[in-house]
């Protein structure tokens, strides 16, 4: 895999496919929310909430 990654990444920028701004500061100001996000909502519904955005059906043990 990191053959694979390394490889890829080398072949990106030597392409120059990717020619964007580093997302530092977005990135540290993402992180930073997360205890304030996660206080808001649970884990629980968080991933329901992404199940049911995408048209996902999730199987539990109980409807297996």
């Amino acid at each position: 895999m990191q053959l694979l990654k390394g490889s890829s990444s080398h072949w990106i920028n030597s392409n120059n496919l990717i020619t964007g701004k580093s997302n530092v500061n977005h990135v540290a100001k993402y992180i930073a929310r997360q205890a304030e996000h996660h206080r808001a909502r649970t884990f629980a519904e968080e991933f329901s909430e992404f199940i049911d955005r995408h048209g996902l059906h999730w199987k539990d043990k109980e409807s297996r």
